[in-house]
């Protein structure tokens, strides 16, 4: 339970964000461009700011945070945000690609951390549309075909081992058509899992544990009935003393 759960996610967003913003400005500063060192200092101070004890726990008065908190976190997060951009496109001029074929848009995907990693990539098929891709293929800066996902407006792949403080470079082009009468998606979901102690079953429909048997008890855990592992969201009446007092709650939603 919390009150203003929005100034604690700003304050993550807030400090993550401007992490990356540090990393990458600085590796386009390394080659040329000037560091945005007050930029990156007044979103600092505003992130900083709102860690002050009676606004970060959510007890400070309402117009506090509609009037002050959110604004300058918005405002932190948009130079954040720039300071990446700018630096990104920075970057990428001095970037030599390898020859690709006419239709291919080479994308560089930036690893702010200072280990390797791996991570899903998202970009929005509205961008790769006035390049002419409307069914997209990924490549790695190897030329092999990367696996894909279009996820409503977006299209994922993963981007594994990018180094260190680095980039790596992977190509997306037009995909060639799917054959008639071919279906690519799965055909069966393993939503069962066994291990030595317990015996666990997922609903294919919602994710929610429908079956968890205790092997070494002999015990169902669960009613048969419910579904466990599922959120629910408990809307709480408003009321003068939300902040330290639980008050009627009037919905719950899965």
């Amino acid at each position: 339970y919390t009150t203003h759960a929005d100034i604690k996610k700003y304050n993550r967003l807030g400090e993550n964000t401007l992490l990356n913003a540090e990393a990458i400005s600085a590796a386009a500063a390394l080659h040329g461009m000037k560091y945005p060192l007050k930029e990156i200092e007044t979103a600092w101070q505003d992130t900083c700011f709102n860690q002050f004890h009676d606004i970060f726990d959510g007890t400070a008065i309402h117009s506090s945070y509609q009037q002050y908190s959110n604004v300058i976190a918005e405002k932190a997060l948009n130079i954040a945000d720039k300071a990446i951009t700018d630096a990104g496109k920075y970057l990428s001029t001095r970037v030599k690609f390898g020859p690709a074929k006419k239709g291919t848009v080479p994308v560089l995907v930036f690893n702010a951390l200072s280990w390797e990693r791996n991570s899903v990539i998202e970009i929005e098929l509205a961008q790769l549309n006035k390049y002419g891709i409307t069914s997209v293929q990924v490549t790695d800066s190897t030329g092999k075909p990367v696996a894909t996902q279009v996820n409503g407006t977006r299209v994922m792949f993963l981007a594994a081992g990018i180094p260190a403080i680095g980039y790596t470079t992977y190509y997306l082009s037009q995909s060639p058509a799917v054959a008639a009468g071919t279906d690519e998606s799965p055909k069966n979901i393993n939503t069962c899992f066994e291990t030595d102690g317990y015996s666990l079953q997922f609903d294919g429909g919602t994710g929610g544990i429908c079956r968890l048997f205790d092997k070494k008890s002999c015990r169902e855990l669960m009613n048969g009935f419910d579904l466990g592992n599922i959120f629910k969201l408990y809307h709480e009446v408003p009321h003068g003393m939300s902040a330290w007092d639980i008050g009627r709650v009037d919905a719950v939603k899965n």
